[in-house]
């Protein structure tokens, strides 16, 4: 029998809805389910030399970073949008350094730009950078900090596209209108054109104020929300991509 592993919080209640929803898909799928709060617990739990593929881990990032990190597991890279599928972003994204963004924002060509993290980085949320007071929170930062800049598009609805095995799951709406959707024809253009893709992941899809469709972005499905997606579907979609972050390489392996 399998066993899924579920985050809780200090208090015993489960983390999040999220992790909730995992629950009660694997629960449906007659899996084993244990508890852990944290990932010293969960270490402790798994013991020496454990059968990865014989468990799922469901938790919050940066503990599933930090378990994977003690398992000697390679780290899932951040899937970047304006690298693997640039033509569906129909605005300009690009990388710069705190410095470069600062020195672009005191120039006269500045305009409100969205800024967040390049990498899967809670450093801070992504936000809007409108005014000089805006750098106040990224003063704590080195200047050779990376951020991924983009152009603002005003967005009447946001839907969230589970895919696995090149074939989607379902479409999820996450805000705006619930009647503005998708052009399907588009999200499966981007699934085709994704060359060397995971094998479970979500693309965000916007719908702008002239009604295109729009990319937003790329999520590895490694500790993605589940959006209302049917249990049993999230718990399956979570295991593919685990079982498949844990059997690509591990540091001690030659690269």
């Amino acid at each position: 029998m399998k066993t899924a592993y579920i985050q809780t919080r200090p208090d015993g209640q489960i983390l999040n809805q999220g992790n909730y929803t995992a629950y009660y898909g694997f629960l449906k799928l007659g899996y084993k389910i244990q508890f852990y709060p944290n990932a010293i617990q969960l270490l402790g739990l798994l013991g020496d030399n454990p059968n990865l593929s014989k468990i799922i881990i469901v938790g919050g990032i940066d503990t599933l970073r930090e378990i994977l990190f003690n398992l000697e597991v390679l780290q899932p890279e951040v899937p970047k949008p304006h690298v693997v599928l640039p033509q569906f972003l129909k605005r300009e994204m690009k990388e710069m350094t705190l410095k470069e963004f600062i020195d672009y924002s005191n120039s006269d060509s500045f305009k409100p730009t969205f800024i967040k993290p390049l990498e899967e980085d809670k450093t801070f949320t992504g936000f809007v950078f409108k005014h000089k007071k805006d750098a106040i929170p990224l003063k704590p930062l080195p200047w050779i900090f990376k951020l991924l800049t983009s152009e603002v598009v005003e967005l009447q609805s946001e839907f969230r596209v589970f895919v696995q095995d090149r074939k989607i799951l379902d479409c999820k709406n996450y805000t705006g209108n619930f009647w503005l959707r998708p052009n399907p024809h588009i999200i499966q253009g981007a699934i085709d054109a994704y060359t060397n893709q995971h094998i479970a992941y979500t693309l965000d899809w916007g719908i702008d104020l002239n009604g295109n469709t729009i990319l937003i972005e790329i999520n590895d499905a490694f500790g993605v929300a589940p959006y209302g997606l049917d249990p049993v579907k999230y718990a399956r979609f979570l295991e593919a991509r685990f079982q498949e972050i844990i059997t690509i390489k591990h540091y001690n392996e030659t690269i």
